[in-house]
Parts: structure tokens; sequence; C-alpha cells
């Protein structure tokens, strides 16, 4: 059975391309495509699935020093925010991109980092160089995740 690398709320999953709801986001070329109508099984056998590239989001910096800068120095990522309310540290631009954190509501994405700052250091000692040089790194998701929600994943 063909999959598709898909982003649901905050995990990327191994769907059928059939599967694909609307403001799902996947891995089209190499880069991040929103799903915006129902995929269709072509005659050919192939899949028709109509989706558009997301418009970039701003780059946001956080000269704060309050936890969520902190943590997305650690990591290496970005602090994505979504019209629901939620955010989540990710690196969504390219496809699949790496996950940080947990997409939860602004708040408690900062107390969920202040609980579990000493992991995120620990990650980024294990991995300074890397991160320093500005490559991307795979962080094991240790977070329960809910990919079934069906909010929207569109930042902005």
């Amino acid at each position: 059975m063909e999959t598709i690398k898909c982003f649901r709320y905050d995990q990327w999953l191994e769907v059928s391309p059939g599967d694909l709801k609307p403001g799902d986001q996947f891995n089209y070329e190499g880069r991040m495509a929103i799903v915006h109508g129902k995929p269709m099984l072509r005659d050919d056998g192939k899949w028709a699935i109509p989706a558009e590239r997301p418009e970039p989001v701003p780059i946001q910096v956080d000269l704060s020093g309050g936890i969520l800068a902190q943590v997305m120095d650690f990591a290496g990522t970005g602090l994505h925010e979504f019209r629901d309310g939620t955010a989540i540290l990710a690196d969504l631009e390219w496809a699949p991109g790496f996950v940080y954190s947990p997409r939860l509501p602004k708040a408690e994405l900062e107390a969920f980092c202040e609980t579990h700052r000493e992991r995120y250091e620990a990650f980024f000692d294990a991995n300074h160089d890397a991160i320093l040089a500005g490559e991307s790194v795979a962080m094991e998701p240790w977070w329960s995740s809910d990919g079934d929600k069906t909010a929207p994943t569109t930042a902005g």
C-alpha cells in the first residue's frame, strides 16, 4: 500500500494518500504542502491531491530570554503559532521537519518547556556542534501526541 508522510496536529504519520484530510500537511518534493480538498485516485492509479504550498511564515525572534527562547536555542528550532491559539517548537519549513515539543496553548507550552528544561539542555549538550552549525537534529519525542486531532495545521 502506498503511503505518504503527513504532519497532522503535532506529529508525522505515514498515511495512505486517500486518508489525507483538509489541513493536513505533507511532504511533496521535499517541501511542505497543505491539503485543501479530498484526494482522488485517478484512472491511471495515481493520486491527485488538491494542495498548495504554504506562504512563508515570518521568523519569530524572541530576545526575552524566557523559557521558550532558551528551548528554541537548545533545540535549534523555531516557534510556530497556529490560528487556534496553540504553538509548537518544530522545523516545518521543509518536510519532513523535526518536532521538538507537543502542540499546546502557548502558556502550557511554556510550562512544558520549563518542566523539561534539563532534557532540552542535555539535548543541546549532546548535539552542540551540529546545532551551532545550523543543522537540524532529530529529537525522539518523549511526550504523548494526539495525531487524530483535527485542529488546523497551518501556521499563522
